[in-house]
Formats: C-alpha cells, sequence, structure tokens
C-alpha cells in the first residue's frame, strides 16, 4: 500500500512539473522585473502570449530619464496589491521609448510624454491610454477598469 502511495505521489508530482514546464515556456523569456512585477521587453513575444492566455495587455512607455517613471516603478509597482493584479491578470510590457527598436511603437502609438500606459484587448486592439504618473489606487482601478473591459469582447 505504502510503495503504491508513493508512486501515486511520484505520478502527480512529475505531472505537475511538466505542466508548470510548458506553462513556462509559452512566456516570453526577455522580462525586466520592477519589484517583483513582471514586464516582458519583447512586444511581439507578449502579443503572442496574451493571445494564447486571453489575458490584457499593458504597454508601460518609459525611459530611464523620467523622474515620474522612477516614482511609478519606487512607489506603485512594489505595492502587494499591484504586483498580484498585473502578474496575475495581464500581460505586461515595458517599453523603453529611447531604444530604437521602439521607434515604431512609440509612433504607432502616439506616445507623447513618459510614462504612458497603453491598454490593449488579449488580440491586440487598443482599448484606451494613460499619460502619467498614477498613485496606486488610480492605477488599480485602471486596471479594474481595463479587465472588465477585456471581458466584453
Amino acid at each position: 500500500m505504502r510503495r503504491w502511495a508513493i508512486a501515486v505521489l511520484l505520478t502527480l508530482a512529475i505531472g505537475c512539473l511538466e505542466s508548470a514546464a510548458e506553462a513556462t515556456e509559452e512566456a516570453p523569456k526577455k522580462i525586466r522585473n520592477f519589484s517583483g512585477a513582471v514586464f516582458y521587453t519583447s512586444y511581439e513575444e507578449a502579443l503572442s502570449y496574451a493571445s494564447k492566455t486571453s489575458k490584457p495587455v499593458l504597454l508601460y512607455f518609459r525611459i530611464d530619464s523620467c523622474g515620474w517613471c522612477r516614482k511609478f516603478e519606487s512607489e506603485v509597482l512594489p505595492k502587494q496589491r499591484v504586483k498580484d493584479t498585473l502578474n496575475r491578470d495581464f500581460v505586461a510590457v515595458a517599453i523603453d521609448i529611447d531604444k530604437s527598436e521602439n521607434r515604431e511603437l512609440v509612433f504607432s502609438y502616439e506616445v507623447r510624454g513618459t510614462p504612458t500606459f497603453v491598454f490593449l484587448t488579449h488580440d491586440g486592439k487598443k482599448l484606451g491610454s494613460i499619460v502619467g504618473f498614477m498613485d496606486e489606487n488610480t492605477f488599480l482601478q485602471a486596471l479594474e477598469a481595463v479587465k472588465e473591459s477585456q471581458s466584453k469582447f
């Protein structure tokens, strides 16, 4: 009986490990971690992942020299509710506007200042955008509104 129980537990554990490995393989590999809030750095990979997971997309346009971006990254992103909501319900992408490979995205999403937050459905349709710093509560309200809008698509 004991051997049978061990065999069942090992089978279940192996199955869980295989499922975790498959889920990890699907996620984009290029990430940027802001105090536990995971942002992908590849727009194309993130959109593909969002399509597979049916999660809405947050495009976060930023630049290192932006004081408001640094404030958002140091004061809002470390908050547990923010990290949990982003990591669980969104595919977030950090886009550095000063990098030449991101120039086309900056123009196509009409980024005029930083920080800029652009929200997309899981299939890439633009839901809206917000320019400027948001505190924790305002940012969480925006994320909730996007989740509600996403469910209508």
